[in-house]
């Protein structure tokens, strides 16, 4: 006879699954925002976008290999 390796999970499981599921995915999502915005805050982003200022006629691309 087969066994399988699934788990049994009642309505209630279920419930504190999805709640546990969306308190982590909020919280990376709140993680998410805070290094963005650590990230447009920093003096090397900064000078990104000054040397993309520079490079307005160039596609996105080019400004890479620039």
């Amino acid at each position: 006879m087969a066994t399988s390796d699934y788990a049994v999970v009642s309505f209630d499981d279920s419930d504190i699954r999805r709640d546990e599921m969306h308190s982590t995915i909020e919280q990376w999502i709140d993680d998410l925002v805070d290094s963005v915005n650590d990230a447009q805050t920093s003096a090397e982003f900064q000078e990104w976008l000054y040397v993309q200022r520079q490079f307005h006629d160039y596609s996105y691309r080019n400004t890479l290999l620039v």
